[in-house]
């Protein structure tokens, strides 16, 4: 809110799942963050309920790119040229 941003934390693993964030956000909580404004995410399933169970008010959004990038797969090779062209004037 006051346009500043902080690294709370860097997390290697081999996996990532719902469950491997819910254990991210309750050591984050644990560690004093009383509210997390904002997520945005690949989509991974279960991923906003869990963050919503430790941040109740949390905003959640799907990340645009992993978005676009999902909905290119779709665009058939003879539109992908001029749907990509388009894409970058966005």
């Amino acid at each position: 809110m006051e346009e500043s941003k902080e690294i709370l934390g860097l997390c290697i693993g081999e996996t990532e799942g719902a469950h491997v964030w819910m254990q991210i956000f309750d050591e984050l909580h644990s560690r004093g963050v009383e509210d997390n404004i904002f997520l945005s995410s690949d989509g991974v399933a279960g991923m906003e309920q869990e963050a919503k169970s430790i941040f109740p008010d949390i905003i959640y959004q799907n990340c645009i790119v992993h978005l676009i990038s999902y909905s290119i797969k779709y665009i058939p090779s003879t539109h992908y040229k001029a749907y990509t062209k388009d894409l970058k004037q966005v």
